[in-house]
């Protein structure tokens, strides 16, 4: 019963956080990386080594995302002055 929980939240937040990137906030690959560890939870407990790899990548991917961003949106502030 907790996997099948734990499942529809990763859902619903893998969802949510693509939602977010797609409308170019922030905050979509906030919850795209807790998105990404819960899978990477999930499949472990079930021994499902090729989609922890595969969740893994996507959190790699999530993380730089998001640090890019962090780097580009300070980047914007100090030449539109908004620092």
């Amino acid at each position: 019963m907790l996997m099948k929980l734990a499942a529809y939240i990763a859902v619903a937040l893998s969802l949510s956080g693509n939602v977010g990137v797609v409308k170019r906030k922030r905050w979509g690959m906030g919850v795209w990386i807790i998105a990404n560890v819960i899978w990477i939870a999930y499949h472990s407990l079930r021994e499902d080594w090729p989609s922890v790899l595969l969740f893994g990548a996507y959190l790699g991917l999530a993380v730089w995302g998001f640090a890019k961003w962090s780097v580009r949106q300070s980047q914007e502030e100090v030449s539109n002055g908004t620092t």
